[in-house]
């Protein structure tokens, strides 16, 4: 009997290992739990579905567009801002390495932002749901970003602007400007991060100030990105629309309807108790 390639044993070992990381996570979630309701569902069988689907579809994307050849020299030179639309063309004036640097730093932290929120008790409950849909909101927000892009192969602004040096309009990326991934990812943690919130604490009173927060967070790394040459305005309000829709809209879909208006919370010192809200 042919004994199976190196490639298919590494698959089966890792599909095992997956499921049994898959089933511990949920033990460790149900032990360490508490006495908070959980807000959120959390279905192994469509979330492991579909996280996976994502992940691979996202690496087979992530390949293809590798295979897409760059801008050649002729073909940069017979670009024209002319027959860019008049909304656009004012983005082809700007190159800034360094602001496009910043852009990068504002989107790290906003990534970030699902994980601050673990500082507290009721968030740290449902550590495994939540981490499983920041995983779709943001796989989901990458995967039609970088889908988008391998389908309409845009010139970036720089690429028009003769002060940006030829050797970055020759980079494959150079071609990958509509939509903006930097501005989905960032609303779409953004508004993750506002949607949790509002769910988990319905009557906090800072709810007007993070969602503020969560859209400005994103027009700014939108602003960063035209003003950096890497993006048109249309390339940063669509991605401003798709990561602030996917950001909000995973958490809603695993939100537990059964208890949409049913809240608990500790009292007492040390939690020694017991409370219950319910909104009719």
């Amino acid at each position: 009997m042919k004994p199976e390639p190196p490639k298919f044993r590494l698959f089966a070992f890792l599909a095992e290992m997956k499921f049994r990381i898959l089933l511990a996570l949920i033990v460790f979630q149900w032990a360490f739990s508490g006495l908070w309701a959980q807000v959120y569902q959390f279905r192994p069988a469509v979330d492991g579905t579909y996280l996976g689907g994502m992940a691979v579809g996202y690496g087979l994307l992530k390949w293809q567009m590798e295979k897409i050849p760059p801008l050649s020299q002729a073909g940069i030179a017979a670009l024209d801002p002319a027959t860019i639309p008049g909304i656009d063309r004012s983005a082809t004036r700007y190159w800034s390495p360094g602001v496009a640097r910043a852009s990068d730093i504002v989107v790290g932290g906003a990534i970030a932002m699902p994980f601050v929120a673990l500082a507290h008790k009721k968030v740290r409950s449902e550590w495994l749901t939540l981490g499983v849909m920041g995983a779709e909101a943001g796989l989901t927000t990458l995967g039609l970003a970088e889908m988008s892009k391998s389908l309409v192969k845009r010139p970036r602004p720089f690429v028009y602007n003769p002060a940006a040096p030829l050797s970055e309009k020759e980079k494959p990326g150079a071609r990958f400007s509509w939509f903006s991934g930097h501005t989905s990812l960032t609303g779409c943690f953004s508004f993750f991060s506002a949607k949790v919130f509002g769910d988990m604490f319905p009557d906090s009173r800072a709810k007007p100030w993070v969602w503020a927060g969560a859209a400005a967070l994103p027009a700014g790394v939108a602003f960063l990105r035209y003003r950096a040459g890497k993006h048109f305005p249309t390339d940063v309000v669509t991605g401003y629309a798709v990561g602030a829709f996917t950001g909000w809209i995973i958490p809603h879909l695993h939100k537990k309807k059964s208890q949409a208006n049913l809240s608990f919370y500790p009292l007492g010192p040390g939690n020694q108790g017991v409370g219950m809200i319910y909104r009719f």
